[in-house]
């Protein structure tokens, strides 16, 4: 249940910090993008524009900021979380990563008004200079009102800030900046097929270079899909299992064994009046039925309160790599627990 626990914690944070998409897939024209969205292998398609390189025009520890367009999936599935205020719907608002407000020599909230000079979208997302940016192609300078405040991405660190505004806006500075109509998708493939092979079946099926696909390969990951690092887990669990396995028939054994051996005396009483070995054996494998019913479930339920006691300790330091972890139940691993009592309880009556 701890490791249950853990693996379900990993998977959270890769999702919050990377994104709940499987790939990144670049520069997708119109019909390439509605292809996509109605794809039988994806659970979910959302889309996003590059709209260029936003600059304020104040002496600012950190001037730049890229701007785009996320549709609602791609919002959802990238975590785009609002600390406060709502995302732009009309063509001159912005909803800014609180990540780019640090880096400004002023305070800015909702409904303030913030001018950028925008530059070609072609730039990409690393943090770069200014010689950089001015070496690209001018668009217009532009007065956007902040609508919303955006959580800072972790995923996003080091990275430049990012300036959220509507498809409308997005399409028209493109326009004005020469530029074509080139779509990112990120896209998640549904449950239970295999990730990375359906992967490459879409982009094949599009015609899409291996510069266009960029996996998400930490989120894949820790989801199971890359067999060096479940090979080194599953002999680390396999080692682990087994100990714990050992340890619990061993004391499961004692036990039960002890509180025979206790009653030989009582065995031999029954034998000399009459009773055959095959009713020591009726009454001893009863005996172990009766425990069974009565411990296991008392075992089961007192090791998960055992968990979550564990969990909450762990949570109580600031920087605990365990933070926010909570307990998964799963009812599998409950399962394999209580048979491998059972067959503990049994394979000490029989001996």
């Amino acid at each position: 249940t701890m490791t249950v626990s853990l693996q379900e914690k990993t998977i959270e944070d890769a999702k919050r910090d990377r994104g709940f998409y499987h790939s990144m897939l670049i520069g997708l024209d119109q019909q390439k993008a509605a292809v996509l969205q109605n794809h039988a292998k994806l659970e979910k398609t959302g889309l996003s524009l590059d709209a260029g390189i936003g600059v304020t025009q104040s002496d600012d520890i950190n001037p730049y900021i890229k701007l785009q367009f996320y549709d609602k999936d791609a919002g959802e599935i990238c975590y785009t979380e609002l600390m406060e205020g709502s995302l732009p719907v009309k063509n001159h608002e912005i909803a800014l990563e609180k990540q780019f407000i640090d880096g400004l020599n002023r305070d800015v909230s909702v409904g303030d008004k913030i001018p950028l000079k925008i530059y070609d979208s072609e730039i990409g997302n690393n943090l770069i200079s200014k010689e950089e940016v001015e070496g690209t192609k001018v668009g217009e300078l532009r007065e956007f009102t902040v609508s919303g405040i955006l959580i800072r991405s972790q995923g996003n660190i080091g990275r430049i800030p990012r300036g959220f505004i509507s498809e409308e806006a997005a399409k028209e500075l493109l326009k004005k900046q020469g530029q074509e109509l080139k779509y990112d998708a990120f896209i998640r493939v549904k449950g239970r097929l295999p990730i990375q092979k359906s992967l490459s079946e879409i982009a094949d099926h599009l015609d899409l270079s291996d510069d266009q696909r960029q996996d998400n390969w930490y989120l894949i990951s820790v989801l199971g899909e890359n067999k060096d690092i479940n090979n080194r887990l599953y002999k680390i669990a396999f080692i682990l299992a087994m100990l714990i396995v050992v340890a619990t028939v061993a004391v499961i054994y004692n036990s039960f064994h002890i509180s025979v051996l206790e009653r030989i005396k009582q065995f031999g009483l029954l034998r000399a009046v009459g009773a055959t070995p095959k009713q020591i054996r009726t009454i001893v494998f009863r005996e172990a039925g009766i425990l069974s019913l009565i411990s296991i479930p008392l075992g089961l339920l007192s090791g998960v309160v055992a968990v979550k006691i564990v969990v909450a300790l762990l949570n109580i330091g600031r920087y605990s790599l365990f933070k926010g972890m909570g307990v998964t139940i799963s009812l599998p691993i409950l399962a394999i627990s209580g048979l491998l009592s059972i067959f503990a309880v049994y394979f000490s009556a029989l001996s």
